[in-house]
């Protein structure tokens, strides 16, 4: 299970041990490998809402690549930490197509992950700072766990244990900040949009819908490391 407040310590501890007095950006690098630590809110949509969580932290790693222009892409994988919610059914309750047929605690967990190609720009604010903007195409597939509290008996406890994920296509847009804090090392800092509205889920009843998820926001913090590249100047070109 992630640990958020451990990773965003090293990250602190990164930018504190580092020579900040090169803190300016370093001229033009070609490839950079990095990670970010991500809180993401995506809400649950129709009954998952009832048994899934919409608040998440995560993970992803990268590789860079940057042009000798303000252009790049990135390629990457991210992941979020599972979180569990009950959801309690008594006898009756209709859902996921379903009919409860005795009073049941059903626990969901799910993660989702995440690759990606991402596109961006990246020009200059001040000596020290550039701005960053991206647009790329995301494949997320999503992993379910379901416990049920009697365990056997329910036809709803059925039902959810059937549900499956699936690879579904998504756009991503984003817009940040970065800054070198060393001659190679790097902080940033994203706030990301996902579409994660068109993933659907398998094993579910022809007349349920198989959406499970709105649109995600995240933030996200991070650190890169860079080489390959040109380190004459100790400022951002223009």
């Amino acid at each position: 299970m992630l640990n958020f407040k451990r990773v965003i310590f090293s990250l602190c501890l990164i930018a504190i041990t580092s020579n900040v007095t090169a803190g300016s950006l370093q001229g033009k690098y070609n490839w950079s490998i990095g990670m970010d630590v991500k809180y993401l809110y995506a809400k649950p949509a129709n009954d998952f809402a009832r048994i899934l969580n919409s608040k998440k932290t995560g993970m992803s790693i990268f590789l860079g690549y940057r042009s000798e222009s303000v252009f790049g892409y990135e390629l990457g994988f991210s992941w979020t930490d599972p979180k569990t919610r009950a959801f309690y059914a008594p006898t009756g309750t209709r859902a996921f197509g379903a009919t409860s047929t005795q009073n049941t605690t059903h626990n969901g967990r799910f993660k989702l992950k995440d690759s990606y190609l991402d596109f961006h720009g990246n020009f200059k604010l001040t000596q020290y700072i550039e701005a960053k903007m991206l647009l790329g195409i995301g494949f997320v597939r999503q992993k379910f766990k379901f416990f049920h509290s009697p365990s056997t008996g329910d036809v709803m406890s059925t039902t959810l244990d059937q549900i499956r994920g699936r690879t579904s296509p998504t756009i991503r847009f984003g817009i940040g900040a970065q800054t070198m804090i060393h001659e190679r090392v790097g902080l940033r800092f994203m706030f990301n949009y996902q579409t994660l509205s068109n993933i659907r889920v398998r094993g579910l009843a022809a007349n349920v819908n198989p959406k499970i998820l709105n649109n995600s926001y995240s933030a996200s913090l991070g650190a890169f490391w860079t080489f390959t590249g040109h380190r004459k100047d100790r400022q951002l070109s223009s």
